[in-house]
C-alpha cells in the first residue's frame, strides 16, 4: 500500500522543507501535531525573544529530524520532475510546429 506525504508526516516526525520557510521544521512539527504551522513557527519565535532557547532548539531539530521522503509514484506514474521536462518538451514542440507553419 502507498503511503503519501501527508499521512507519513502525520505518523512520523519529519522536516518538510517544501511546505516550510526556513528547513521544515516548524512545517514538520505542526504535520506530526495535526496543526498550521504558523502557531509552531510563533511558539518558536516567542520562546526566543522570551527566554531565548527557540532558536537553539530548532537549530538541534534542523540537525536531528530527517527531511520527509518523496512520494513514489505508483508504477507508470511520473514524478514531478518527470513531468515538469514532459511540460517543456510539449511546449517547445507545440512552439516549433508554430513557426514551421
Amino acid at each position: 500500500m502507498k503511503r503519501d506525504r501527508a499521512e507519513l508526516a502525520r505518523s512520523h516526525l519529519y522536516r518538510d522543507p517544501e511546505s516550510g520557510t526556513i528547513a521544515g521544521v516548524c512545517a514538520g512539527l505542526a504535520h506530526r501535531m495535526n496543526m498550521d504551522p504558523v502557531w509552531v513557527r510563533l511558539a518558536f519565535i516567542v520562546t526566543t525573544l522570551l527566554w531565548g532557547v527557540g532558536l537553539p532548539v530548532y537549530l538541534v531539530l534542523w540537525v536531528a529530524m530527517k527531511e520527509l521522503p518523496e512520494a513514489k509514484p505508483e508504477p507508470g506514474e511520473m514524478t514531478p520532475q518527470e513531468r515538469e521536462i514532459w511540460e517543456a518538451v510539449n511546449a517547445e514542440m507545440k512552439t516549433l510546429d508554430l513557426e514551421n507553419d
